[in-house]
């Protein structure tokens, strides 16, 4: 990981202060930053950072950086990431994952009738331009879009512009109409997939769907979705939510995530990981 740390070995100077670099199996339903706490309380020290967060509802390889280590983390958010995660069609939510709102239901529809998944996943191996996702913390006008996106004082909803370019159009709600409409131009990046992998396919039943299946009472318990598996190696700074949804795009199928796991970190995967209470 580092020529000075190694991987799961935490010094302490003659003061007592502690150094080093943790890679922790990160569980679901819990913050990265609920897992800073914990380093801190159990190492008795405020300085511990992460090198690239997940969401709540992900799970997998986080590096913590503790003391001295923290002046590493430009440096390892850099690193490349692999994840594997599972992408429904026919459901869209305002995050892209199970956390957010439903936007979209399309039913009827099994893979077979996409084409040929392999080859549109292809397209997407190498550079590509992707648009930031709509609840990330890019900074957009001097604000966080995630905050800008929970303003509840306003419809959203997304167009195309004259230069084929996404922005998102903010319109007051009639409780707040003496507010103005603005519209922001949508980020993009370059983003480099160095492999994509087709893992599994097949069709997930509403009741499949862990606690994302409350948010789908309308619908019977037997109504089934397509879905894929995939593994993803991909550059710093790619959304794979928004990967998912621009996959459904090339389908026309709304897409969402609804599960998501980070195997590897540079040359750290899920093997070289420990959990909390291991940490000593």
């Amino acid at each position: 990981m580092s020529n000075d740390y190694k991987i799961n070995i935490v010094h302490r100077d003659e003061y007592g202060r502690p150094s080093g670099i943790v890679a922790l199996n990160k569980p679901k339903d819990i913050t990265s930053h609920d897992l800073v706490n914990a380093l801190r309380k159990k190492l008795n020290t405020k300085k511990v950072g992460h090198a690239g967060a997940l969401d709540v509802f992900a799970d997998g390889v986080m590096i913590y950086l503790i003391g001295k280590a923290t002046k590493l983390s430009d440096k390892l958010m850099h690193l490349d990431k692999e994840y594997t995660t599972q992408v429904i069609f026919g459901i869209a939510t305002n995050t892209q994952d199970p956390e957010g709102d439903i936007t979209e239901v399309k039913t009827g529809y099994n893979l077979d009738d996409m084409g040929d998944i392999n080859s549109i996943l292809m397209d997407f191996k190498g550079e590509y331009d992707q648009y930031v996702s709509l609840y990330s913390s890019v900074k957009v006008d001097g604000k966080k879009l995630r905050v800008i996106m929970r303003d509840n004082n306003y419809d959203k909803h997304i167009e195309i512009d004259d230069n084929n370019r996404k922005r998102i159009v903010f319109t007051p709600k009639s409780e707040t109409s003496h507010l103005k409409s603005f519209t922001l131009q949508l980020p993009s990046k370059k983003v480099k997939i160095f492999d994509i992998e087709l893992l599994e396919k097949g069709e997930i039943g509403v009741d499949e769907m862990g606690e994302f299946k409350k948010k789908l009472t309308s619908f019977p318990k037997s109504q089934k979705f397509p879905y894929i598996k995939i593994r993803v190696n991909s550059s710093k700074g790619t959304y794979i939510r928004q990967l998912a949804e621009d996959i459904g795009e090339k389908l026309n199928m709304p897409a969402m995530l609804i599960n998501l796991t980070r195997t590897r970190v540079g040359n750290t995967s899920l093997n070289d990981c420990m959990s909390l209470e291991e940490v000593n």
